[in-house]
């Protein structure tokens, strides 16, 4: 089995898990069974869209991984968190809350950020270690700042603050590239407001042109949900080769370059029934095509030749 499904990853659960619930929904085995991976991350605590590679698919990984995002976002103001979400230590604040003017201001600004310091408690690399492990021992860590863009963050509503739970809270919808944290988000928008925030729920609405809405449990999947492994790479140009090209592929031969765009760094290879064969990038003196993920078996024996 080789393609994608598209899960609603419950909170509590890691994404890792979530995986294996899909597994074994799908009978795939244990861990000698089909590979499986998921395409970006979602902490425990968040919920939503889990895009989950299945077999030969995994190797198409670097296609997916990059696409931008979008989050409904629950911000609650009055609170700090040392995680910068809900499951950390919070420490209550006495500052005046903000008002709903004030937070649609300050997302204005946000908006236009075009650097984001992660949190620490994060998987980000610090001098070779993940960043969460240093904190978990005590450490202070100073996580450098990174790139980000923000093509929108939108006010969905906003709710006062109540005695019974604590400061007001706003929910946003954001849409982002992929590589922003949806925590330090949060974070920001307290220190922008003069009133400490944290992020309190999250949920994954979309990942490049995939929606959640539909989207089963990781358990609820079936053999139906799987998809096409070429709609992972639907942007990439198209070569369609015969059977004979197709075994040079499966050899990790170069082909004949054909009618590829000059701009195109890499090609989406079809086999002649429509099966995506390979990705395949353009050589450096333009004139062949070197396959470099291969997601079909070795050729048959004595079968051999090229691309028409």
């Amino acid at each position: 089995m080789n393609g994608f499904v598209l899960v609603d990853k419950p909170e509590g659960p890691s994404s890792h898990s979530a995986v294996q619930h899909v597994k074994r929904a799908l009978q795939l085995g244990g861990r000698r069974g089909t590979r499986a991976g998921h395409a970006g991350t979602l902490d425990p605590f968040a919920s939503g869209l889990l895009v989950v590679l299945i077999g030969r698919a995994t190797r198409l990984m670097p296609f997916v991984v990059g696409h931008d995002k979008r989050y409904v976002v629950d911000v609650r103001f009055g609170a700090s968190s040392d995680t910068d979400d809900a499951t950390g230590t919070l420490t209550r604040s006495d500052a005046e809350s903000p008002s709903e003017s004030t937070v649609c201001a300050a997302l204005t600004d946000l908006a236009a950020a075009v650097e984001q310091v992660p949190p620490a408690v994060s998987a980000i690399h610090i001098d070779g270690e993940r960043a969460y492990r240093r904190v978990r021992r005590g450490e202070q860590v100073m996580v450098p700042a990174r790139p980000v863009r923000f093509d929108a963050i939108e006010l969905r509503s906003w709710h006062p603050a109540e005695a019974l739970d604590g400061g007001p809270r706003a929910v946003l919808d954001v849409r982002c590239a992929s590589g922003t944290y949806m925590r330090a988000l949060a974070r920001d928008l307290g220190e922008a407001v003069g009133c400490p925030a944290h992020c309190e729920a999250l949920c994954r609405t979309e990942v490049g042109h995939w929606h959640l809405d539909g989207a089963p449990a990781p358990s609820d999947v079936d053999a139906t949900r799987v998809r096409d492994a070429a709609e992972l790479v639907h942007a990439l140009h198209r070569v369609e080769v015969d059977v004979m090209g197709l075994a040079d592929i499966a050899a990790g031969r170069r082909l004949p370059l054909g009618d590829v765009p000059p701009d195109a760094s890499s090609v989406a290879v079809f086999a002649p029934d429509g099966t995506l064969a390979a990705i395949a990038a353009p050589t450096s003196d333009g004139t062949l095509l070197q396959p470099r993920t291969v997601l079909i078996g070795p050729p048959t024996a004595g079968v051999r030749g090229s691309a028409q």
